[in-house]
């Protein structure tokens, strides 16, 4: 649950300096990928370990 609220946060973050600057609003994209990688990690270990 808490990695979906800070995805979402993440998202909204990046839509909120989209309307600012284009270019960090792209700056931010890493975060959100390197943030959806740990989670997808996460949970194969977990399903692996149950």
């Amino acid at each position: 649950m808490e990695l979906v609220l800070l995805w979402a946060a993440i998202a909204a973050t990046i839509r909120a300096f989209s309307r600012v600057d284009r270019v960090v609003a792209w700056m931010m994209g890493p975060y959100i990928g390197w943030v959806t990688f740990a989670g997808a990690l996460n949970a194969s270990i977990w399903f692996l370990n149950r």
